[in-house]
């Protein structure tokens, strides 16, 4: 069973306020996907922050809480923590976003999902999508075997964006070749731009998992009239193959690169069944 720290598509305004308790990991620890209710984690749990709905009928319920003092976290964090159900109101699962009051467009850190005290969001092989400050949830959804969450920054939509990144997991493709993956889409995209180019930039590893990173550009996207360029890092998991994009749509300019490859080396792979890919703590 994977978790994707990104969620469910819901709005993520809260930003502000104080945050409440410390994550009642001991209470989170009980839930178990499937089986507990919605009602028995509102009885845990309280109350919420915020209720969303999602486009599959199901529901959020989103918490803010704080991380607990240890030695990966001086001091302790603001988190938002997402409880997720199923349409029947069956507990789904959990993520942990972390808050940022950084400027738009920096990339946060990577959410310490359970900040030192275990928590039930990682569980075997897991990727690890920072949500950037200034950016919500667009777009979410499965296509087969593919998971695809789309990011964009607020105020903008999923046809209307400057900046998106997207997080794709494909399931099933295990411990391949991560430019085999991009090689494969650089034909559809020189065929769908003329003039485009798709070129591999590196190899390397990410927690132990082979990895690579490459650049796509357009200098005239013929199905919005605009220029699109496009980072991408591939990491081949042992359960699936991950890749996450982060794409302008403006002509390329020298303050891209440094900007998307930043953001891209902080997602990671992980895996809680051993300690070849450890998750963080």
């Amino acid at each position: 069973m994977r978790r994707f720290i990104l969620g469910m598509a819901l709005c993520l305004a809260i930003v502000g306020g104080a945050a409440a308790a410390t994550i009642p990991s001991d209470k989170v620890k009980g839930f178990t996907k499937g089986h507990t209710t919605k009602a028995e984690v509102l009885a845990s749990l309280g109350p919420p922050d915020k209720q969303s709905g999602t486009p599959d009928g199901g529901s959020v319920l989103l918490y803010n809480y704080t991380s607990p003092q240890n030695d990966q976290s001086k001091p302790p964090n603001d988190l938002i923590v997402v409880c997720v159900f199923s349409p029947g109101g069956a507990y789904q699962g959990i993520q942990v976003y972390a808050k940022n009051d950084n400027a738009a467009g920096k990339p946060a850190a990577a959410p310490p999902a359970g900040a030192g005290q275990p928590m039930s969001a990682l569980r075997d092989e897991n990727v690890l999508t920072p949500l950037p400050a200034g950016f919500g949830i667009g777009a979410q959804g499965d296509n087969g075997p593919l998971h695809t969450a789309e990011l964009i920054p607020a105020g903008e939509t999923v046809n209307a964006w400057s900046r998106m990144i997207t997080q794709q997991t494909i399931h099933g493709r295990r411990s391949e070749d991560p430019s085999k993956w991009p090689t494969q889409l650089a034909a559809g995209w020189k065929q769908a731009c003329p003039g485009g180019a798709a070129e591999a930039l590196s190899k390397d590893t990410v927690n132990g998992y082979p990895a690579t990173l490459w650049r796509f550009t357009c200098p005239l996207n013929p199905a919005t009239h605009k220029a699109e360029a496009m980072w991408m890092r591939v990491i081949s998991g042992g359960d699936a193959l991950y890749a996450v994009q982060y794409a302008y749509r403006r002509a390329l300019s020298d303050d891209m690169e440094p900007e998307a490859t930043a953001y891209l080396k902080t997602v990671k792979v992980c895996d809680t069944r051993g300690d070849v890919h450890p998750c963080p703590h």
